[in-house]
Formats: C-alpha cells, structure tokens, sequence
C-alpha cells in the first residue's frame, strides 16, 4: 500500500480536519498500545476505553488489516509521519458558523462537500459568533459570505429607501390628520 493509498483509506470517514487529526492521534495510541506497552486489551477495548465513534473504529479496524504484523516502531513512525505531512496538503475549506455545529450537522455537511467538492476536501470549521445568522466559507484565501449580516449590509441603501418612504407615507397621514 502506497503513502497515497494509506491516506485514501482513511479520508472517507474524515469530513473535517479535526476527525482526521483524532483517527490520526487513536491510531497514534492505537500503535503504542499494541505494540509498546504490556497492555493485552483487544481493539474493542482500547476503543471503549478511548470513547472512539463508530467511524474511528472503521479507520482503526482497516488500518490493522492493512498493516497487520508489518507494524514496528520504525514503520509505525514513518507512517504517522507520512500520514501527518499529507494531511496537512489535503484541500480544505474553512466554514464560519455562529455556533458549534452538531456532529450530525457536520457529517451532512462534511458528505455534501466530498460528493460534490471532491473526496480529498476537509472542512475546518469555525465558530465566529458575530455572524448570527448564516455562514461563511473560505476557499482557496476567499471569502463568500453568506451570512444575514452581510446580506443586510449588501442591502442596506435599498432598505434605507424603504424606511424614509414608509417613514414620509406615515408623516403625510399625521399631516393630514392634524388638518382636519
């Protein structure tokens, strides 16, 4: 198995950067336990022990069937490393929401992008609570902002206009109330 096809194996159960930093760092542990301590626990039991989500455990089970007994310290090493390194190369979108999305949440998302974006796409996300309402993505140094805010502020003239109509509509019937 290639460097390449490692990383491939891996990514689609990574939606955003961090799952991919923590199936890195439980098959960083992973490693060290089997291979490093007197520990006997099975895989079920290190990923227990580990609150690990079903997506980890697909990550962990795969990576031991592909490596198997070919895993020493030197391999081990080498591997997270080329692992890592790739990661840090992979496409990634930024996504600035006003609040913590639900992991729910981030899953829809994160499979809308690897299916229409492309399978090698990580989102980062971003909690940037002075947006309120929408998001914002950056792509490449780009910003589109989709957020109400900036919407608003697009729109501002035109409801400027708006209101000093409403505002004069609403002052000629005081007016013409008073006359009478």
């Amino acid at each position: 198995m290639t460097d390449t096809d490692q990383l491939l194996s891996i990514l689609p159960y990574c939606y955003t950067k961090e799952s991919l930093q923590r199936r890195l760092r439980l098959l960083r542990a992973y490693l060290e336990h089997t291979h490093f301590t007197s520990s006997k626990a099975t895989l079920n039991e290190f990923l227990q022990k580990n609150n690990a989500n079903e997506d980890d455990a697909k990550v962990l089970t795969l990576m031991r069937e592909k490596f198997g007994s070919a895993l020493t310290l030197k391999t081990a090493q080498n591997i997270l490393g080329t692992l890592t390194k790739q990661a840090q190369n992979l496409p990634t979108i930024h996504l600035y929401t006003p609040y913590t999305l639900s992991l729910d949440v981030q899953l829809k998302i994160g499979s809308w992008f690897k299916k229409n974006v492309g399978p090698t796409t990580l989102l980062d996300l971003h909690v940037d609570p002075t947006l309120s309402i929408g998001c914002v993505l950056v792509v490449g140094g780009v910003a589109y902002d989709y957020s109400l805010k900036s919407f608003l502020d697009s729109q501002r003239n035109q409801i400027r206009d708006i209101l000093k109509a409403f505002s004069n509509q609403d002052g000629q019937k005081a007016g013409t109330t008073k006359s009478t």
